[in-house]
């Protein structure tokens, strides 16, 4: 006996019925983590930590688009040295007349494929000019890349025409994250989908379209920051902005059962500048005597108090991102905090 037209619809929809049932059980395992932040706190550096740890790491064509950032970043770095100098009314050494012209002039497409003359300008005013000493003395008082000195020191190797930067250039590489970066990976069986979206004021409408079905969020605020000010307006303090930015998200109802981590990140240079540029400078507030520990937990507690729920935990932790093997033992601890919290929210594990 044959099947009627209907018989044969309500089979089809049964079809679809279960394929969807499929892909919904399908999503439910796929930890969905959501990197936020302000601009420049590290963010996409955590993104690459995870590709380095939990893929095959970078391919060849993605080390050479790296390349071009790291060239970019050296040569940014010694022309803000050069331009600050001007700025603080630095007294001008002979390398420095000599040399800083040159590397001035150089454009951020010339800076990707620079001459050998310009390589051993920048060399010198690196290596051998006083003036550039001095202005990275008084670095906190103009904004520098936090990698300058990085690069700077290493600017033989990555001028050099078979450089391939290595992983360690790549993390300490900057670049301004414009739309949305996704990876995704399984570790021990479970999967992960980690999105890492633009920090600045302009990219922070698109966040909203993330919000749903998000397993946790990874908030991500510079330590060192604190003396700062917002490259959009250069009048907002950057760590007054990320402890605003943070107290809103994390106390949106979209993230009642969202797991909420909070990497205090950039320790090591915070660790640097701390006794050069004190804390109470900035935050009058802050009340100490400038130890590095009791300026840390000052700054932990402006965000563990942004918390309003007595229902939420925030799980932080002190970070440098640059460094694989400290990010891969906080990695092992956050993945546990997501999965269980995963668990709990499908049912499968109990409160």
């Amino acid at each position: 006996m044959g099947c009627s037209s209907s018989d044969l619809e309500k089979l089809r929809d049964a079809d679809i019925q279960r394929e969807n049932l499929k892909v919904v059980q399908e999503s439910k395992l796929v930890n969905r983590i959501l990197i936020l932040g302000a601009s420049e706190c590290g963010k996409s550096t955590i993104l690459k930590q995870m590709k380095i740890l939990n893929t095959k790491g970078h391919t060849r064509k993605e080390r050479m688009f790296h390349r071009m950032t790291i060239r970019l970043n050296t040569v940014t770095a010694l022309q803000q040295l050069i331009t600050a100098a001007f700025d603080l009314k630095l007294s001008k050494d002979v390398t420095f007349q000599k040399f800083h012209r040159e590397v001035l002039h150089l454009t951020p497409k010339a800076a990707t494929h620079i001459s050998p003359d310009a390589v051993r300008a920048m060399r010198e005013l690196w290596l051998n000019s006083k003036t550039i000493a001095e202005s990275l003395e008084n670095s906190t008082r103009f904004y520098l890349l936090d990698s300058a000195q990085y690069f700077l020191d290493r600017i033989r190797e990555i001028f050099d025409d078979e450089y391939l930067p290595p992983d360690d250039d790549i993390l300490h590489a900057r670049a301004t994250t414009r739309g949305i970066i996704e990876i995704e990976f399984s570790v021990d069986n479970s999967k992960f989908r980690m999105f890492d979206v633009g920090g600045q004021r302009g990219e922070r409408k698109k966040w909203i379209s993330f919000f749903d079905d998000v397993h946790a969020i990874l908030f991500v605020a510079s330590l060192s920051e604190y003396d700062q000010m917002l490259l959009e307006d250069n009048k907002t303090n950057r760590m007054r902005e990320s402890v605003g930015l943070f107290a809103g998200i994390i106390n949106l109802p979209y993230f009642v059962d969202t797991s909420v981590l909070l990497f205090l990140n950039k320790d090591d240079i915070f660790k640097k500048k701390i006794h050069k540029s004190p804390l109470e400078n900035h935050f009058p507030e802050y009340e100490n005597d400038g130890d590095e520990e009791s300026a840390f937990k000052f700054i932990l507690h402006m965000y563990l108090q942004c918390n309003q729920s007595t229902m939420k935990s925030i799980y932080w932790h002190r970070t440098t991102a640059t460094d694989t093997d400290h990010i891969a033992v906080v990695w092992q601890t956050c993945k546990s905090i997501v999965l269980r919290q995963n668990l709990q929210v499908t049912g499968l594990l109990d409160a």
